[in-house]
């Protein structure tokens, strides 16, 4: 099928190469960020939660969750980055929260984030080089509760 188009025939609905206009995306700082993908039950009926976006590089702090939340399911929460010469530099320092607790991360990573654990606050310290994220919560919809 033709790529350009995004016509796939019956399988249409299950390649998602844009954001629906009518997606209800959870709260992301503009301009440093670019949310690439979004799928959920709303777009995909039966589907989980999965968001996709890039990082782009920048000197001040960047607060991309400020509250400590949870959710009702468990979460993945990833960080790349994109240094060709060692891909587990992360390019960036992000601070996460397990329950109160500052993790410091500076290396690609994958949290695991168990069914209502509070989490956050997330902030980017600094981002040298673009660092790419993927987060997916194994709910229909990001519901973040405190």
């Amino acid at each position: 099928m033709d790529v350009e188009t995004g016509e796939y025939g019956e399988y249409d609905r299950f390649v998602l190469q844009t954001i629906r206009s009518d997606a209800p995306l959870p709260p992301m700082p503009a301009g440093s960020v670019t949310t690439m993908c979004y799928l959920d039950d709303a777009v995909v009926p039966g589907s989980w939660n999965v968001i996709t976006a890039w990082f782009w590089p920048r000197t001040e702090p960047l607060v991309v969750i400020p509250e400590p939340h949870y959710h009702d399911e468990h979460e993945v929460v990833c960080f790349y980055g994109t240094n060709p010469d060692d891909p587990f530099d992360l390019c960036a320092e992000v601070e996460f929260y397990y329950e109160g607790q500052k993790i410091l991360l500076t290396k690609s990573t994958l949290l695991y984030v168990p069914a209502g654990m509070k989490h956050s606050p997330l902030i980017l310290n600094r981002i040298d080089r673009p660092v790419f994220h993927f987060s997916s919560v194994t709910e229909s919809s990001w519901v973040r509760k405190n």
